[in-house]
């Protein structure tokens, strides 16, 4: 399956829409994510995941989608989500990071969709039952294992060496030092070891007050 990314604001933005509309504009973004359609939406698509295709009129009114042709595009938090060709790329290095683990693909998750129509004007089936698994795309960044040098424990989710089975230790990871010195009590700015007073020279109210309070 593939993701879809609301920002922490997205129930500011959709305040003003009804429930109808805003559940609408969410369905649309992540059907458009599940079928790899770019946020370009047939049409005729909407009666298989709008639960109030009415709905669309008033995404339409507002901006927050548009027509062109026959399809719906959806504008807003448009930018958030990721492109067909990006899943579709990291799909295919997931599934070879796969295969050099001796792990199949996962069994498609869209073959659990009853779904009995399949003539959208445009290509909207799942990239998933294609043979690209996107089942585990959460957990994989699209990155070569390989070429990283680890591995992963699929069942356990730790980080393990290349050439064994043994999990990384906390040891095994870079620390970077802890400076030697002190800080300042008010902003937390590192400060030398010799510096002459607790806190550091910043002129506002704050720094002014603690540094009377220490005097």
């Amino acid at each position: 399956m593939t993701w879809t990314k609301l920002s922490d604001d997205f129930t500011d933005d959709t305040w003003t829409l009804s429930d109808a509309a805003a559940r609408m504009h969410v369905d649309g973004l992540v059907w458009s994510n599940r079928k790899l359609l770019d946020l370009h939406i047939p049409k005729v698509d909407l009666p298989r995941f709008a639960k109030t295709p009415s709905a669309v009129t008033e995404l339409l009114e507002g901006g927050w989608w548009h027509e062109d042709d026959e399809h719906y595009v959806i504008d807003h938090h448009a930018r958030y989500q990721r492109l067909r060709e990006a899943v579709i790329k990291q799909q295919t290095v997931n599934k070879e990071n796969r295969a050099k683990r001796g792990q199949g693909t996962p069994a498609a998750r869209e073959v659990r969709f009853n779904d009995s129509s399949n003539d959208s004007s445009i290509d909207s089936s799942n990239h998933s039952s294609d043979g690209h698994d996107s089942s585990n795309e959460m957990d994989r960044t699209g990155r070569d294992e390989e070429a990283l040098g680890v591995a992963f424990n699929e069942k356990t989710g730790e980080v393990e060496a290349e050439n064994n089975s043994t999990p990384r230790t906390t040891s095994s990871w870079v620390v970077a030092p802890i400076p030697q010195g002190k800080a300042c009590p008010v902003c937390l700015a590192p400060l030398d070891a010799d510096y002459p007073t607790a806190v550091c020279p910043k002129q506002d109210e704050a720094h002014t007050a603690a540094r009377r309070s220490v005097a």
